[in-house]
């Protein structure tokens, strides 16, 4: 038997060095503060959009409709607005909560 063999096996695994994973971490805790605070922000807006986005998810969250397509639209599906309806269910409806769901689906 090959006593280097039997050394190198006894020895445990050594963690990889991965000189990337620090800045990916901290590129991805900067966009999601940056999709935060844009929520945050746009909770304010009288966009006519987010109106509808409202409507969808308070229509969602009360088990009210389930579209397929965003309203007015044949194109577009609802998932921000099922999204958003998942945060009013989980943290109550607030204009914060609504546009966080939006800002999770796009990041």
């Amino acid at each position: 038997m090959n006593p280097a063999a039997t050394v190198s096996a006894a020895r445990p695994l050594r963690r990889r060095h991965r000189p990337w994973l620090l800045p990916a971490v901290v590129l991805f805790a900067l966009a999601l503060a940056a999709r935060i605070t844009g929520a945050w922000w746009y909770a304010n807006s009288s966009n006519p959009d987010y109106g509808v986005v409202v409507l969808m998810a308070r229509n969602l969250a009360r088990g009210i409709d389930f579209p397929v397509f965003f309203y007015g639209q044949p194109y577009m599906g609802s998932l921000e607005p099922l999204v958003s309806a998942a945060l009013v269910r989980l943290f109550g409806a607030s204009p914060f909560v609504i546009c966080l769901g939006t800002a999770l689906v796009a990041f």
